[in-house]
């Protein structure tokens, strides 16, 4: 996979990571505690999967392979 692609989908989770923390800092939604606890779950694990994926890219020498 060519590296661009590869950071493409880093910039991507990150960006879904930032976007879910500030949705609920915004005060655009009002979730119950459940739906704050999964929107700050999923922000979480989204994080992990692009530092991995950063990570990954890093040590890949710029070529991703499947």
């Amino acid at each position: 996979m060519p590296k661009p692609l590869v950071l493409l989908v880093v910039v991507g989770n990150a960006a879904w990571t930032v976007g879910s923390i500030a949705l609920l800092l915004s005060g655009a939604v009002s979730p119950n505690i459940a739906g704050e606890l999964m929107v700050i779950a999923q922000a979480i694990a989204t994080g992990v999967f692009a530092e991995l994926q950063f990570v990954g890219l890093r040590k890949s020498g710029g070529v991703a392979t499947a």
